[in-house]
């Protein structure tokens, strides 16, 4: 069998399914798929579910080597169906969907800083029985004095169906250069049902009363416990390119979501 035109570089998150696919495909490929360090020209074939793929792309947001995933997880939304036949065939066919992450800069009450970036989305959440008190800018200008409620979420497009979705915010198209400001549980103003904000839009968030109200701040997967406050924009410069098997493409997959009942 001749070599292919490009090689990819496996990996695999730790569950048990997730290291055998990885084995397997090590041998079925053997002149196609390594497991060493990437070089710039590789494509990366994660193993896992969709934390797995955002815990990947964070990591390789610098070399930004193209990922291919394949789900081993539960939902799975971020990746290809698992299955081992014709993969060079399907990665060589896969369209490319470039995602624009979210920088979070966070403080927390100690004053020190914390700054990383989320694929899907950062969230603010009450870290104890009480409810968090949160004052919102956008742009420098105050749009919230006072959001009480269990938090807020800022999501991009590709993290809009998660816990975005599931807080009844809207889905946005993956092109579609918007970002969703959702409410979790919010009682007051108990009327506000979240926004839809252009890309580029500065959101700052401050936590009132802290001390009383401890808020967490976590940006995908990673956790800011305690945080004063936290301020998020786009960071075009760290995007990164998913492949998707054609008639598995986020584009159409998104669209369904919002008809699904």
């Amino acid at each position: 069998m001749p070599a292919p035109p490009f090689s990819c570089v496996v990996t695999a998150s730790q569950t048990a399914a997730a290291q055998e696919a990885k084995k397997k495909l090590l041998e079925l490929y053997p002149l196609f798929l390594h497991d060493k360090k990437p070089t710039s020209g590789d494509i990366i074939v994660a193993l896992g579910g969709d934390g797995f793929m955002l815990r990947t792309l964070k990591n390789q947001r610098r070399q930004k080597n193209p990922i291919f995933g394949l789900n081993l997880g539960h939902l799975g939304f971020l990746m290809n169906p698992w299955q081992t036949d014709n993969l060079v065939e399907r990665i060589q066919n896969a369209v490319t969907v470039s995602i624009n992450p979210l920088k979070m800069t966070a403080v927390d009450k100690d004053n020190q800083t914390v700054t990383t970036h989320a694929y899907n989305e950062v969230t603010l959440f009450r870290q104890t029985n009480q409810s968090s008190h949160l004052h919102v800018h956008t742009n420098d200008e105050v749009q919230l004095q006072d959001l009480k409620g269990d938090g807020i979420i800022i999501a991009t497009p590709a993290g809009s169906p998660a816990y975005n979705y599931s807080a009844r915010g809207p889905i946005l198209p993956i092109e579609s250069k918007l970002l969703a400001l959702t409410p979790v549980n919010a009682f007051h103003p108990r009327g506000w049902r979240g926004a839809v904000l252009h890309h580029y839009a500065q959101i700052t968030i401050s936590v009132l009363n802290s001390g009383h109200r401890p808020v967490i701040a976590i940006a995908d997967t990673l956790e800011v416990p305690d945080v004063t406050s936290v301020h998020v924009e786009e960071d075009p410069s760290s995007a990164m390119n998913i492949l998707f098997e054609p008639h598995h493409d986020i584009r159409s997959r998104l669209i369904k979501q919002q008809f699904q009942e």
